[in-house]
C-alpha cells in the first residue's frame, strides 16, 4: 500500500501543480487549424483546469493537497501547473511540462506520463493514466 501512495505522490510531484486563468495570454497565434479536441484542452491561447480527482477503481485517493490545483494548457504545447495553497511536499508550488496530443486523438501526453482519453469536453477531461493501476486523473473546468 505504500509503494502505491509513493506512486501517487511521484505522479504528483512530476505533474502537480497550479494556475489560474488570470495567467498572462500567451503571445504565439496559432499556426493551424486546431482540432475540437484542441480547442478543448488549449483553445488558441490556453486553459486552465481544476485537478479534481484520482480514481482508483470506485475510490478517490487523490491526496488533500492536490485538489483543485491548477494546470494551465498552452497552445505552445507546454503545461503549468500551480498549487492553489496547500503543498504536498514544499517543493511543488510551481512546475512546467510539456503536453502533446496523438493524432488519432485519444491519447494525451504530459510530461514522461501517457493518458488514455476516456471523456472531454469543455466542462470536463477523464484520463487514464497507461500504467500500473490504471488511476484515471479528472481535471474540470
Amino acid at each position: 500500500m505504500s509503494n502505491y501512495y509513493a506512486c501517487v505522490a511521484f505522479v504528483l510531484v512530476l505533474l502537480g501543480g497550479c494556475s489560474d486563468d488570470s495567467a498572462p495570454p500567451q503571445t504565439q497565434q496559432p499556426t493551424k487549424t486546431l482540432s475540437e479536441t484542441e480547442k478543448i484542452i488549449c483553445s488558441s491561447s490556453y486553459k486552465t483546469w481544476k485537478f479534481t480527482a484520482i480514481y482508483k477503481g470506485s475510490a478517490n485517493v487523490i491526496r488533500q493537497c492536490a485538489i483543485n490545483d491548477d494546470w494551465v494548457f498552452r497552445y505552445d504545447r507546454t503545461l503549468e501547473i500551480k498549487n492553489t495553497g496547500v503543498s504536498c511536499d514544499g517543493n511543488d508550488t510551481f512546475q512546467e511540462h510539456a503536453w502533446n496530443l496523438s493524432k488519432d486523438e485519444k491519447t494525451v501526453f504530459m510530461g514522461t506520463s501517457t493518458f488514455a482519453v476516456l471523456k472531454m469536453t469543455a466542462a470536463e477531461m477523464r484520463l487514464q493514466e497507461n500504467v500500473g493501476d490504471n488511476l484515471v486523473f479528472v481535471y474540470n473546468r
